[in-house]
């Protein structure tokens, strides 16, 4: 077999697992983060500043979740799609949910910090006002952000790049991508590991916290390291390496950010279930909005069926 059939055979394998991976991803955390998106709208109503970066990262989920499908055809296509405007709006999208989350997950580390750390003390950062502003400045600078990474440079996406429109690299890119490293995820990265190690001191070291209420607080916060480390680590480690090598030259880079750029997918379902599994009450509330919706569907279906 001569290097070209394997790569071409090679080529086609990754391109059916990749999107496998992304119609797995797309078929549960759209109603997962849609289900999160009415949890949190409820706990809106009661000033709860928490809900308001949930419900963000909720829709940073979501916007990256309706690209997939997008991706899959491209993917299937498997020939090179040079720039549009379709493609364009499809990386728009998925960059916003990559430093979105980014940003919505380090709020919330910040949020518990101040709750545990010091219950007394920066109120004001913790009003569902201050969460709101916070919110807006985040996707206003991502908005920005997003628009220079991607308008000011040649873009190209193949069929098996799962790098989500990262493959060229010039001079002036490969320096945007040290800054992207280290302000998307360096930096975040130690936001999320400084506050949860401090939150999870003061949980163990008050004497008035049950021991339902710090198992909840540390599995949170364990939660959002590891969800942040897994989803987006390996993306931009290999984005900076990518950014010193030739990229086009090596085959095992390639391989790498296309394992990378399906584990930042995950994210889009690990952030629902994370906040489901670690609140009790929230099980409860999706357990019983499934249910409804599934009674709903029967009801419905059985009518249909009567008529016909």
């Amino acid at each position: 077999m001569d290097n070209e059939s394997y790569s071409t055979e090679h080529d086609n394998a990754s391109g059916i697992i990749i999107s496998l991976v992304y119609i797995s991803v797309t078929i549960f955390s759209i109603p997962a983060n849609l289900l999160s998106l009415f949890e949190f709208g409820r706990k809106l109503k009661k000033k709860n500043e928490l809900a308001v970066y949930y419900l963000n990262l909720a829709v940073a989920d979501l916007l990256l979740s309706i690209t997939l499908p997008c991706w899959v055809y491209i993917v299937l296509q498997n020939q090179s799609v040079k720039k549009s405007a379709a493609l364009t709006f499809n990386c728009f999208l998925s960059f916003l949910n990559y430093y979105g989350s980014a940003a919505f997950l380090s709020c919330i580390a910040v949020d518990r910090y101040l709750v545990i750390v010091y219950p007394l003390r920066f109120h004001v950062l913790r009003r569902i006002k201050f969460a709101v502003h916070i919110s807006f400045i985040i996707w206003t600078l991502q908005l920005l952000f997003t628009s220079v990474l991607l308008f000011s440079r040649e873009t190209i996406t193949d069929s098996n790049s799962s790098s989500f429109c990262t493959k060229v690299c010039s001079d002036n890119v490969r320096a945007f991508n040290f800054v992207r490293f280290f302000i998307g995820f360096f930096i975040p990265s130690l936001l999320i590991i400084f506050c949860g190690y401090g939150t999870y001191k003061g949980v163990m070291q008050n004497k008035a916290t049950g021991k339902h209420e710090k198992s909840t607080v540390n599995k949170l916060l364990l939660g959002i390291i590891v969800n942040f480390l897994i989803c987006f680590g390996p993306y931009h480690v290999v984005l900076l390496i990518c950014s010193v090598e030739n990229y086009e030259s090596s085959q095992s880079l390639e391989l790498a950010l296309t394992i990378a750029g399906c584990l930042i997918t995950l994210n889009c379902i690990a952030d629902p279930l994370l906040y489901c599994f670690v609140h009790e009450k929230a099980r409860k509330n999706f357990v019983n909005t499934i249910l409804l919706c599934k009674k709903r569907y029967c009801f419905y279906t059985a009518r249909l069926m009567a008529l016909n």
